[in-house]
């Protein structure tokens, strides 16, 4: 059911948020809300979906927060990541009324356990308006869900692109912009490129980096792009993250995930003018450390059995892209030599035979 009130007397819509959340704890939820009813600028929408939560408090704080505030619109799926058709579809209506029909200038995401500067509306539409940019990035700040200490600021570089072309340096500087949905403005003429990106993600069943994916794809059906280098997002790491998760079995398709990314941020770089060896060569390096990331959280997995994890290792390293890059690059091998000296410490039962890739001098 679509909760919220009509907006009446309202000037045009900047902006329309977009939230999905699930079981969010409350102190975030609220926070992640009261960032954007806090914007500088008030003609924006926020259109939340409660993905099925079971919690006993999300589903009732998003209520509480549509009921005040008529900008404020919620629907829901009963079943965490099982939207039947009709609750699609009535998520998709609100797509339709605020955003494929002209009403708001530019859309945005919002993870519901993060927050907007209170003047991020104000800066990013300020600045595409300005360029006539159909996409603005701003930078992130990190904290500590715990002890709200900053672990690291991602800004990107003052930037300014009239036509696709970059550099290799530059492409490499705002790699890690490109990473996430949030942290940007988005012209509304991109939305329905946004669902196509979305939807082919969802075809290639990729349970790691799809916010990634998407970008990429999008950068490929923009001109003009424009960098805020201010940090007006901040991203808080959560010990509890699914995707950070030791108790969990880590499905072996992530593997599949980050070959993916590879073959995406070629394309991309080669639209921007910029697939040279350097830009490669950077790629891999990204790719070594998802599989490193990746590995390194199956070495701590309380839920997967030794064999699990030698399965895991041996599927790793017969990866094609890991031939490819092994031909490049000895870090990859070190690496892994170093995580399965790990498991033989732990005493798990693997011998050289079983990984004769890393055994080449």
């Amino acid at each position: 059911m679509i909760k919220g009130g009509l907006i009446r007397d309202m000037k045009p819509i900047k902006a329309c948020f977009i939230m999905l959340a699930y079981n969010t704890p409350e102190v975030f939820l609220r926070q992640a809300i009261e960032s954007i009813l806090n914007q500088t600028v008030p003609e924006w929408v926020l259109l939340i979906r409660d993905n099925g939560s079971n919690d006993g408090t999300t589903a009732a704080i998003i209520q509480e927060y549509a009921q005040k505030d008529s900008r404020i619109l919620c629907c829901r799926n009963e079943i965490n990541r099982a939207p039947t058709k009709q609750e699609l579809g009535r998520w998709h209506e609100l797509f339709e009324q605020y955003i494929l029909n002209g009403s708001a200038e530019y859309f945005a995401f919002l993870d519901s356990d993060d927050t907007y500067a209170p003047e991020f509306l104000e800066v990013m539409y300020r600045k595409a308006q300005k360029c006539q940019a159909e996409l603005v990035i701003c930078g992130t700040t990190m904290v500590n869900e715990t002890s709200k200490a900053v672990l690291k600021q991602v800004l990107p570089p003052d930037l300014f692109l009239e036509k696709k072309s970059l550099t290799s340096d530059q492409f490499y500087q705002l790699y890690g912009s490109f990473r996430t949905l949030w942290g940007k403005l988005y012209h509304s003429c991109l939305f329905r490129a946004y669902l196509g990106a979305f939807n082919r993600v969802h075809r290639l069943k990729m349970n790691n980096g799809g916010d990634t994916h998407v970008v990429l794809q999008l950068l490929c059906k923009i001109n003009r792009l424009v960098c805020v280098p201010q940090s007006l997002h901040t991203y808080y790491i959560r010990n509890s993250s699914y995707y950070k998760t030791t108790k969990a079995l880590v499905p072996m398709r992530r593997i599949k995930d980050g070959e993916q990314l590879f073959l995406r941020a070629c394309l991309t770089a080669k639209a921007y003018c910029c697939l040279t060896q350097k830009t490669v060569d950077f790629l891999y390096l990204v790719y070594e450390y998802h599989i490193h990331d990746l590995l390194d959280m199956v070495l701590k997995n309380t839920a997967m059995t030794e064999q699990d994890k030698i399965a895991y290792f041996q599927a790793a390293i017969n990866a094609p892209l890991f031939a490819q890059i092994d031909e490049h690059s000895k870090g990859m091998r070190l690496m892994l030599s170093q995580q399965l000296a790990q498991m033989i410490t732990s005493g798990l039962p693997i011998s050289a035979e079983q990984y004769p890739q890393l055994s080449k001098s």
